[in-house]
């Protein structure tokens, strides 16, 4: 099988679940807010811009209540600056 024909056949199924799944997630535009808590989120972790950006989001979605909102990564240092911000991290093995 070629590796494109592979790649089709696992995305199909990947596709649906991300559709499935998209219906259950809260999208956070890069607004002012998100922004200025992504400058913030550089000055006091060790993260990459798009990190920063994302744990902003997070933070802006989470409007102070840290821990109820689970964050979800595969990336160490993300997840170690989320949760020195109070986010529960979920673990994927």
């Amino acid at each position: 099988m070629s590796r494109q024909r592979a790649a089709s056949s696992v995305r199909g199924p990947l596709d649906h679940r991300l559709e499935a799944l998209r219906a259950s997630w809260q999208e956070i535009e890069p607004a002012v807010s998100v922004r200025n808590a992504a400058r913030r989120a550089l000055r006091v972790h060790l993260l990459r811009a798009t990190d920063a950006l994302q744990l902003a989001a997070a933070l802006v979605a989470a409007d102070a209540q840290t821990a109820q909102l689970p964050f979800v990564t595969l990336d160490r240092r993300l997840a170690d600056a989320a949760r020195r911000e109070g986010f529960p991290i979920v673990i994927l093995e």
